[in-house]
């Protein structure tokens, strides 16, 4: 993804809370992103079992997860999942990950690897 995709990316989210007609982008731009996208999209799952990982900036708008939360990917599906989301878009699950629900409950959920990115910080020993 190019630098420009990750600033704009950035950039939307941090004004989540803004009307909608406020964050609309040119369409150029938008094409740019739409573009720089896809190769990230369409990609087979990058990650393995044991991979700590995150959601990326312009990928968290469906898993209900708070930012910069982490997970751990437990599974790796040969196969992507077919499943309708909650606000009844279809997400092609190809991974699943191990994370902390609410500050104490410890849940596994199926999610499309393309919108999380490899954790690259510390882990504690």
């Amino acid at each position: 993804m190019s630098q420009l995709s990750h600033v704009i990316a950035s950039l939307l989210h941090e004004h989540q809370g803004e009307k909608a007609e406020a964050r609309q982008l040119a369409k150029d731009i938008q094409a740019r992103v739409l573009v720089d996208m896809l190769p990230t999209v369409v990609q087979a799952c990058p990650f393995k079992v044991g991979d700590v990982v995150q959601q990326r900036a312009n990928g968290c708008a469906v898993y209900a997860m708070g930012a910069g939360q982490l997970g751990i990917v437990s599974h790796v599906f040969d196969q992507q999942l077919l499943a309708a989301g909650e606000k009844g878009m279809n997400l092609r699950d190809d991974m699943m990950i191990l994370l902390q629900a609410d500050g104490e409950l410890w849940v596994e959920m199926c999610v499309s690897s393309w919108r999380f990115e490899k954790y690259a910080g510390e882990i504690a020993t």
